[in-house]
């Protein structure tokens, strides 16, 4: 069976069989959609890594879906998911031209390609930031677009959780764009529609209409969105238990309830207030104080090699500053950074200058997202 047939074939099998479960399952309900143009885009926000199996259940002709490269550094999972998904393969930090030359190619040869222009799910329940490089894409393609919202999902499983939770989750259609009505847009007005037109914020959502999400464990994994402790200021000492996150240091402790917010004596009613004041706190220590650093013990360096397996690169303390991170004898200036992100919970990666790729070992308990922070402030980069 050729590629395109037999990845029609699991695509009708996903939409028929499979779908119908994860719609079951996440509470997910979606408007149906009217007739839409092919070859197209679809650019939707990403609330959860099942997000491609819910806007599956949307739309019945075949997409392609774009997928970050750490999934395939296992060699079986990467010979399974290319034999019977054929997805575009991208890397998380950094540009990836090969990754955007291959979309071009399939958008012109007839395919659809279904992209997470964020390409990562948020810690707080907010839509992403948007690459400037969307836009050029979006107008290299000479394709149709098409942009739709997720609600819903980041309360049901957040990213930094363990555990799926009963509520509510929706789809919806944005906007659909012809080719012409995006010649007639400049960058920025086409950026910003995209952003606006897939926007979700999770907390604004509850509070015009609150929805329970109950599930095991439901402040399990918080340390992983959460490094910051409210009352005695440390950082990386908080971890999350059963309904409770506690702080190790000074036994500082509150609840996480149902609707996704906190108890007293939490000084923040939610998850994004926190994320956003950790952030604020983590600025302001680092322009009082030009020695300070972030360290993590135990960490393994890994350089991803261009057939997405890893090479160890350096073992040891992990540590970042203004200046530079490091681990072992390996170092890397502030300024030769070309990315960072995280994958899944604590995944850190980053790029450098010359296009290698790494990522940092993912240990239970540390959170990698006070790294990313802490590029984005020093460098000023979302």
């Amino acid at each position: 069976m050729g590629e395109n047939k037999r990845y029609a074939a699991v695509y009708s099998f996903g939409r028929a069989v499979l779908a119908p479960l994860f719609a079951w399952r996440y509470n997910y309900h979606a408007q149906p959609l009217p007739p839409l143009p092919s070859p197209c885009i679809v650019i939707a926000n990403h609330t959860m890594d099942l997000d491609f199996m819910l806007l599956g259940r949307s739309f019945p002709r075949l997409m392609h879906f774009v997928i970050g490269e750490t999934l395939f550094q296992n060699k079986l999972l990467k010979r399974l998911l290319v034999y019977i998904h054929d997805p575009v393969i991208i890397s998380k930090a950094g540009t990836d031209g090969a990754a955007v030359l291959e979309i071009l190619r399939r958008l012109r040869g007839g395919q659809s390609i279904c992209l997470f222009a964020e390409g990562n799910t948020s810690f707080d329940g907010v839509t992403g930031h948007i690459p400037r490089g969307t836009v050029a894409l979006v107008r290299a393609s000479r394709a149709s677009l098409i942009t739709f919202r997720v609600g819903g999902g980041y309360l049901t499983h957040p990213r930094w959780g363990y555990s799926t939770r009963r509520g509510k989750s929706w789809g919806e259609l944005a906007r659909v764009y012809s080719p012409q009505a995006i010649k007639a847009m400049s960058d920025e007005e086409l950026n910003s529609a995209i952003a606006q037109d897939i926007h979700v914020d999770a907390y604004q959502d509850q509070a015009r209409q609150p929805v329970a999400y109950k599930g095991r464990e439901p402040a399990r994994g918080l340390e992983h969105a959460l490094y910051y402790c409210p009352a005695c200021q440390a950082i990386g000492s908080l971890r999350g238990a059963g309904q409770l996150i506690r702080c190790q240091g000074c036994g500082f402790e509150t609840r996480y309830t149902s609707y996704g917010g906190f108890e007293a004596p939490s000084p923040y009613a939610n998850v994004k207030e926190w994320v956003h004041a950790q952030k604020a706190y983590l600025a302001q220590l680092f322009v009082a104080d030009a020695s300070a650093m972030l360290p993590d013990a135990g960490q393994t360096l890994w350089q991803i090699q261009p057939d997405h397996s890893l090479r160890q690169v350096a073992q040891g303390r992990f540590s970042m500053d203004a200046q530079e991170l490091s681990i072992g004898d390996y170092r890397l200036a502030l300024p030769d950074i070309a990315g960072m992100a995280i994958f899944c919970k604590n995944l850190l990666m980053f790029s450098d200058r010359q296009g290698v790729h790494y990522q940092l070992d993912a240990l239970p308990g540390q959170s990698a997202l006070k790294y990313r922070d802490l590029y984005q402030i020093l460098t000023q980069k979302e």
